[in-house]
């Protein structure tokens, strides 16, 4: 269950990197239109804006779960594998209250987004903003369900792995 899991993390995390890629053509071509034709393509900067807050949230979870997050370790080094059990187990509590948190905050903000027709822009490019309220909800619901799994396998509950190991 857990590697299937992983899998939909890995989905997203490829979506993210195709969504990477279309920026990128997006953002060369209007760079190439202002110094071909001295023109602009509408809806850049809103579509980027948007865009990036997206690739994070579409990442966010399978980086936690790949282990592939910034650490600081130097005391983490020092401690014995029970201590390390503790600080992985407090940190992954944390991180599911609070990704728990922002994902309820967000699904708020996709309802009132959805209902009041937000957009970004101005005409006549107007970007709706819901999709990225929706991708950033459940970026944070996937991210703590992963912080919640790290804490039962902290705590016993599982394969402890920590972030030294491989694999």
């Amino acid at each position: 269950m857990y590697r299937a899991f992983g899998h939909v993390l890995s989905a997203l995390n490829i979506c993210a990197g195709v969504l990477t890629l279309a920026l990128m053509l997006l953002i060369g071509t209007d760079v190439f239109g202002r110094w071909l034709a001295g023109r602009p393509l509408q809806g850049v900067p809103e579509l980027t804006k948007l865009g990036i807050v997206a690739i994070v949230w579409l990442q966010m979870a399978y980086t936690l779960h790949a282990r592939k997050h910034l650490r600081a370790d130097s005391l983490l080094n020092l401690m014995p594998r029970g201590g390390k059990r503790t600080v992985a187990l407090l940190n992954a509590a944390f991180g599911a209250f609070i990704f728990g948190v922002i994902a309820y905050a967000g699904y708020f903000q996709l309802v009132d987004s959805w209902i009041g027709g937000t957009f970004e822009g101005e005409e006549p490019i107007r970007v709706p903003v819901w999709p990225v309220w929706l991708v950033l909800t459940a970026g944070a619901g996937l991210t703590a369900a992963e912080y919640a799994i790290q804490s039962l396998q902290a705590a016993g509950l599982g394969r402890f792995r920590d972030d030294g190991e491989e694999g």
